[in-house]
């Protein structure tokens, strides 16, 4: 029994133990250099070759309690106040926001926020000296919720957005451009864990957020294939970014060798490259740390091999950079993000070859049972004497205008008194205009002059329209 009270006691005081044993590490996103707190001895250490941790400050801490500080230490983010001496630490599944001052080296708690696990791995920016914080995951699903950090009521506040909305903004790969002012985000993973045998779906399409209306637009989609089979097998989608370029880095090694890089140009119509390592720089593979390689400075990308993760001294590490120009110089271009395979691009031109022949087809066919309906209706309708009219007049069309005689010439009326040639021409004429128009439903059916040499004959032309249509059965 009393082991049993010795044991318990122990596990009490592990369990116990003050979070502020704990470490923060992060790398800053102007220098590249790392940073790591440690909350027992409010020591702030410094590394800036990946090589030598260096003590540079004995922090004082304000409004910080230790129950609210996270485990591990992968989870803070830093983001610099232009112009000053202060910077922004962000804990990941949280909504804290901490200030660190860099000139009096103190670490302030400065937001009331009491929520955490609804924004994991939320993408954080910072625009216009506000705090942005989009998406994330927490609570079993994925989230595309938008809110913005109001620091007069420290707190966080939802944006309304309209447009296009991503259904997540979720371990995809996202980031905020200065330079054009917008928010874009790709291949993000939209994740609900209650939803048996489908818990996961990655949108491909790729959506700019810009500020100036608040709204979402679809920009394109992910079609390079190189890069979908990345991202698919992907676990822990860790990427880097400068303000223009996407780095992936395929840290779970299940797609290519740790020491490879996708680049993502995002300035350049998303044109991507494919760097492999000729073997100059030496990478540890088996170096799990998500912060080995980082962009130091905007220019150039920095590693070193047998990378120090405690604040000690590796003899053994070497620090080596590499400009991004070298890099995209070294790399093999891929193609644009949004470059459909060319099996695509043929299928595509073969659906639309096969619409415009099936267009064409139906406009044929249609034309001809168009046709064949007309010249029954005209057989039907036209008597004997109508139909030879008809083919009088279409035959002579281009000569112009036949008159009352050569038309009692064709008939073989010209023998006939002059009262019965009248009354003959009348009635053929009322016939003919009255079936036609019954067929066509058109009442201006011939063109009728008056003859210049006799004036008491009439010349007879089929109308211009009547005659395209009739010239066609």
């Amino acid at each position: 029994m009393r082991y049993f009270q010795l044991f318990f006691f122990f596990l009490f005081v592990l369990l116990a133990r003050p979070i502020s044993a704990q470490e923060a590490k992060w790398i800053h996103p102007s220098t590249g250099n790392f940073y790591q707190i440690n909350f027992e001895t409010q020591a702030l250490f410094e590394n800036k070759d990946g090589i030598h941790w260096n003590k540079i400050a004995d922090l004082s801490f304000e409004d910080i309690k230790s129950h609210d500080l996270i485990l591990g230490n992968l989870n803070y983010q830093e983001i610099p106040i232009p112009g000053s001496n202060l910077s922004y630490l962000m804990v990941s599944c949280t909504g804290q926001v901490y200030q660190l001052d860099r000139k009096n080296w103190i670490l302030k708690r400065i937001d009331q926020t009491f929520f955490r696990g609804a924004n994991c791995k939320a993408v954080k920016f910072l625009r216009n000296d506000i705090l942005y914080s989009f998406g994330g995951y927490g609570f079993w699903q994925s989230s595309n919720v938008l809110t913005k950090y109001d620091p007069k009521n420290k707190e966080w506040m939802s944006i309304g957005t309209k447009g296009q909305i991503p259904i997540a903004i979720n371990d995809g790969i996202s980031a905020y451009i200065p330079s054009k002012d917008i928010f874009i985000t790709m291949a993000n993973l939209q994740v609900n864990d209650s939803r048996l045998y489908n818990s996961s779906v990655i949108d491909w399409n790729i959506y700019e957020y810009r500020f100036k209306n608040q709204e979402f637009l679809k920009v394109g989609t992910v079609h390079l294939e190189e890069l979908k089979k990345y991202l698919e097998k992907d676990l822990y989608r860790n990427f880097l970014f400068n303000g223009r370029y996407f780095v992936l880095i395929d840290k779970s090694v299940q797609v290519y060798r740790y020491d490879t890089m996708i680049i993502i140009d995002l300035l350049d119509n998303f044109k991507t490259y494919h760097w492999l390592n000729s073997g100059r720089l030496p990478i540890t593979a088996n170096n799990a740390s998500e912060q080995e390689i980082r962009f130091k400075g905007k220019d150039s990308l920095a590693w070193s091999s047998n990378f120090s993760s405690k604040n000690q001294v590796n003899k053994n590490s070497i620090q080596y950079i590499i400009s991004i120009k070298n890099v995209l110089a070294d790399s093999e271009y891929l193609g644009k993000l949004t470059d459909e395979p060319w099996y695509i691009e043929f299928f595509k031109v073969f659906i639309l070859c096969s619409g415009v022949l099936v267009s064409i087809f139906l406009v044929y066919i249609f034309g001809n049972l168009r046709r064949s309906r007309l010249r029954r209706n005209l057989k039907i309708v036209l008597g004997e004497n109508e139909q030879k009219f008809l083919d009088f007049l279409l035959l002579h069309y281009n000569e112009g205008y036949v008159n009352g005689h050569q038309l009692i010439a064709f008939f073989g009326r010209h023998k006939s008194a002059p009262e019965s040639q009248r009354q003959f021409r009348s009635k053929l004429i009322d016939n003919f205009t009255k079936s036609l128009s019954l067929v066509f439903q058109e009442s201006n059916i011939l063109d009728i002059q008056q003859d210049e040499k006799d004036q008491r004959m009439l010349n007879y032309r089929l109308n211009s329209k009547m005659y395209k249509i009739l010239s066609k059965l």
